[in-house]
């Protein structure tokens, strides 16, 4: 062992069979057992080949010493989650998990066993790369890219109080260049596909009910029967902002049919499966909207967004009033627009409703009769 300045740690020199290597051990310090005894605890920051490079860590140590200190990204997100999930909202926390998902598993990045003092920042921007690219995988949106950086830039902030890291490097990371695709409302001829054809595909009902509903996918798969009433034909739910949130919406004439048949299946949410289970968004999307647009021979960068957008599309087409939508849509703008100038009120929002021009309210013939769907 080589003798070194005391408080200072020790380097040992130790030969392996792949040659000799040098181990870098941080100073001791003492710690109380569950049995009141004290125990002196030696920290082994590392193996590395030369004296050099494990003299560097150890001067490294010393200036901020901490038993994080070899600590992988994943272990800072551990404890870092452990912590931030008590305090948040579960769409939150779903945010988090999912871009620790994509994190965790980049290639780019070694998140569960390299050291997070050693992540460059050049590696973290390779993540963003990664996905970002599209050579390899799907690429993800810039909004997607956000919450990945988003997340990163608050595990460094964690990292950094504890001294494993002595600074934010992911807050240097900057997403500039990108655009996500802009989203798009169906076309006058992809709604007039729809519009004739979503009797007869499995799953279409919730397609066309989506583009008059202006709910996002999420807040359709949350509703349940006791937010319909079917006297007055209006559904109440929403979720994300306040102004979005538990708002009233009427239902269009052309998908009371639709609302009423899965109001009467009696199910804990108003669309469910088969079997009678509810869906989420994702699910929602791979099982019912997806297979419906590619049997309707719809492009397939439609998506329940598409939906929403085609909502506010033809009711602005239609001419309802600004204010009309954006309380039809829960935009969180109308809250100041709705304080300050407007009165709102159920039949102003019906009429800006029924201003979506269609051929469904109107009787067709020779027209199969529409399965029971979803």
């Amino acid at each position: 062992m080589r003798k070194r300045e005391n408080g200072s740690g020790s380097i040992v020199k130790r030969k392996r069979a792949h040659g000799t290597v040098y181990v870098a051990i941080a100073p001791a310090r003492y710690e109380t057992d569950a049995e009141g005894a004290l125990r002196c605890i030696r920290q082994q920051l590392g193996v590395y080949k030369t004296s050099a490079e494990a003299r560097r860590i150890l001067e490294q140590y010393n200036r901020t010493p901490t038993i994080k200190f070899n600590y992988t990204l994943a272990e800072i997100y551990a404890d870092w989650s452990a912590v931030a999930f008590s305090g948040i909202s579960k769409q939150t926390r779903g945010n988090y998990t999912a871009a620790w998902a994509k994190i965790s598993t980049c290639p780019m990045l070694n998140a569960t066993g390299k050291p997070m003092r050693d992540i460059t920042t050049g590696e973290l921007r390779d993540v963003l790369t990664y996905y970002r690219s599209g050579e390899e995988v799907a690429p993800l949106s810039k909004s997607y890219l956000t919450k990945i950086k988003a997340l990163l830039t608050s595990l460094y902030s964690y990292a950094m109080e504890y001294n494993v890291v002595d600074r934010n490097y992911a807050a240097l990371i900057k997403l500039t260049g990108m655009q996500d695709k802009p989203k798009r409302s169906f076309t006058d001829l992809e709604f007039a596909v729809l519009e004739r054809n979503y009797s007869r595909v499995k799953g279409g009902d919730v397609v066309y009910a989506l583009c008059f509903l202006g709910f996002r996918a999420s807040e359709l798969c949350r509703l349940t029967p006791f937010d319909y009433d079917p006297v007055a034909g209006t559904l109440r739910g929403g979720l994300k902002t306040d102004a979005g949130r538990d708002r009233l919406v009427p239902v269009h004439p052309a998908i009371r049919p639709i609302i009423d048949r899965w109001y009467a299946r009696g199910c804990g949410t108003l669309l469910a499966d088969e079997r009678g289970r509810p869906y989420n968004k994702d699910s929602l999307h791979r099982r019912v909207w997806s297979p419906a647009i590619a049997a309707l021979g719809l492009p397939d960068d439609l998506t329940p967004h598409s939906a929403r957008h085609t909502c506010a599309t033809r009711l602005a087409k239609g001419g309802a009033r600004p204010e009309d939508i954006q309380a039809i849509l829960g935009h969180s703008d109308y809250a100041l627009t709705a304080n300050v100038y407007v009165d709102q009120d159920l039949e102003a929002l019906r009429n800006a409703m029924e201003k979506i021009a269609c051929d469904a309210t109107q009787p067709r013939r020779n027209e199969a009769k529409t399965p029971k769907n979803t």
